[in-house]
């Protein structure tokens, strides 16, 4: 094939893949990632770039309007909480437990939430019958 040819190909071919990726709600930072990055490189993922793929914002909103979420403070301080708590339990102060705890029962309910709402979304999505 010609190249004027090759880049029609590459042109209709990559203009599918990006509205397929569009349709499934991959972030327009990742798809752009993945284009430019050529077929003889590696993309090496990053915990920031992760986070960005796990986010699709239809989804996120909806868990906030339904689910009661830690804050971002919240959310850290249990993570690191959790990782004394489990090492050192006898260093926290009464306090300091009544927090952890406190902190551990909202993500524990967040958590149910968010799976039983994460199922509720997936069984009412229909997807097309597949022809192999």
């Amino acid at each position: 094939m010609s190249a004027a040819e090759a880049q029609k190909k590459y042109v209709v071919m990559s203009n599918e893949v990006r509205d397929y990726l569009a349709d499934m709600g991959m972030p327009e930072n990742i798809i752009e990632k993945m284009f430019a990055t050529g077929s003889d490189e590696i993309l090496y993922i990053d915990r920031e770039l992760v986070e960005s793929i796990n986010k699709v914002s239809f989804f996120d909103e909806w868990i906030k309007a339904n689910c009661k979420t830690l804050s971002k403070e919240e959310y850290e301080d249990y993570f690191f909480q959790s990782a004394m708590f489990r090492y050192m339990p006898e260093k926290f102060s009464k306090s300091e437990k009544s927090y952890y705890d406190y902190l551990k029962e909202k993500y524990l309910k967040y958590e149910e939430c968010y799976f039983k709402k994460l199922m509720e979304a997936q069984q009412k999505v229909k997807l097309p019958k597949q022809n192999f």
